[in-house]
């Protein structure tokens, strides 16, 4: 008996062999292709979960405080916990966002709500009149030498008066119009009779008598943070 005929040769044995091994490594390198897929969507999914967590973690979190002075901007505060508007938080909760806003003591207590005169309780009695708050403001002190207003020494105020430690105080007219009379915590009342370069957003210049008291202003800090009132 013959081993094989024409039809079926050792040359067509050989091919099929060749076919098969070719097949079988198609094969493996779809199920290789296949595994590094599969990490690869298994690696994402753990980057994924991760991002998450830290996300999580790291997002605002919320801290107790009496009050948060932020003298960046003036604006109003509104009711309810951690409610910001304008760059001033209100008293009892504060949100520490990444900014890094930091809650501190103030040196006096937050104003009780208003009454229905419209007035703040803990302020003296102004019936008839309507108090409206301009919220935290820092406060500094100049007075009229040449240190403080430069040309400007010597002379009267922006509004034409001659400044008066006690009664006069420089505003931003953007914030708090001219001629308008304020209140500050812990100071009392002024009159915003003036104006200056640097005085510009929530913040108020105080005039003092001399250069040496414009200096050690607030118990020698040279500046502070206050609420301020505008009485209409």
């Amino acid at each position: 008996m013959k081993l094989y005929d024409k039809n079926y040769e050792y040359v067509g044995m050989d091919r099929l062999m060749e076919d098969r091994r070719k097949a079988r490594r198609r094969e493996r390198l779809v199920l290789a292709v296949a595994g590094v897929l599969g990490w690869v969507m298994l690696t994402l999914a753990v980057v994924g979960a991760l991002i998450a967590v830290v996300a999580a973690l790291a997002g605002p979190r919320e801290a107790m405080a009496e009050t948060v002075a932020v003298p960046a901007a003036v604006g109003q505060v509104s009711e309810g916990p951690a409610a910001v508007r304008d760059n001033v938080l209100p008293a009892g909760r504060a949100v520490l966002m990444e900014a890094g806003v930091a809650p501190v003591q103030p040196d006096e207590p937050a104003p009780e709500e208003e009454t229905a005169a419209g007035q703040q309780d803990g302020v003296e009695d102004m019936p008839g009149e309507a108090w409206e708050c301009v919220g935290e403001v820092t406060l500094t002190a100049y007075c009229n030498c040449k240190k403080c207003c430069g040309r400007w020494a010597g002379g009267p105020t922006a509004s034409g008066v001659m400044p008066e430690a006690g009664r006069t105080v420089a505003v931003d007219p953007d914030v708090i119009p001219l001629g308008s009379r304020v209140y500050i915590a812990g100071y009392g009342e002024y009159v915003a009779e003036d104006t200056g370069s640097a005085i510009v957003g929530a913040r108020i210049d105080v005039y003092m008598d001399s250069h040496e008291e414009a200096r050690h202003f607030a118990d020698g800090a040279g500046s502070c943070v206050r609420t301020v009132w505008i009485i209409r």
